[in-house]
């Protein structure tokens, strides 16, 4: 399974936890905007399926190059196209290969969701109710510094450390009305 979670300590940053890794989001200047983050994980995906394309059929390569950007609709509310483009540098496809490997990269997750057009559940939580779970800011410290906590402890005050650790919360909040990123 694929997570992801942001902390938000009251500035314009949120300190972003994958599975494997950790950045900054920001949306003034001091990390990486989530729509450009957005772009580099379609990159990303697509970037994995490209070099798997080469090293499967032995194409000897020195690296490659994937951009991709974005326009947005005139109320700025979505995204209206993503272009990509791929440098293979000095490789050359002949025309089969070429489709062949546009096939392949098509299989990225990340292209799909955007090609598909998924639906997106989202809630807000607080933490007077069970049966929803939110980061423990206190826990979350100890994540991203390496110390996971107790387990025993943890669980005696209702807390499970499974990949991340995470406090019960009782009830969902209407959602809020959403702000433009810049």
């Amino acid at each position: 399974m694929y997570k992801a979670s942001i902390e938000n300590n009251g500035d314009s940053r949120h300190y972003a936890t994958t599975r494997h890794a950790g950045f900054v989001f920001d949306t003034e200047g001091k990390g990486v905007n989530p729509i450009d983050a957005l772009l580099a994980s379609l990159c990303g995906c697509m970037g994995h399926y490209v070099r798997d394309y080469l090293v499967d059929h032995q194409i000897s390569h020195n690296g490659f190059t994937i951009e991709a950007e974005a326009g947005v609709t005139p109320d700025k509310a979505r995204l209206a196209g993503i272009k990509v483009s791929i440098d293979l540098k000095d490789v050359r496809l002949d025309d089969r290969q070429a489709a062949e490997m546009l096939k392949v990269i098509e299989t990225c997750k990340v292209y799909k969701i955007l090609k598909v057009d998924p639906s997106v559940s989202v809630s807000l939580a607080d933490r007077q109710a069970s049966g929803f779970l939110l980061p423990d800011p206190i826990d979350m410290a100890r994540v991203r510094s390496g110390d996971s906590g107790n387990p025993q402890e943890a669980a005696a005050n209702g807390r499970t450390l499974k990949g991340a650790c995470l406090t019960r919360i009782q009830h969902r909040r209407p959602a809020l009305a959403p702000r433009e990123l810049s």
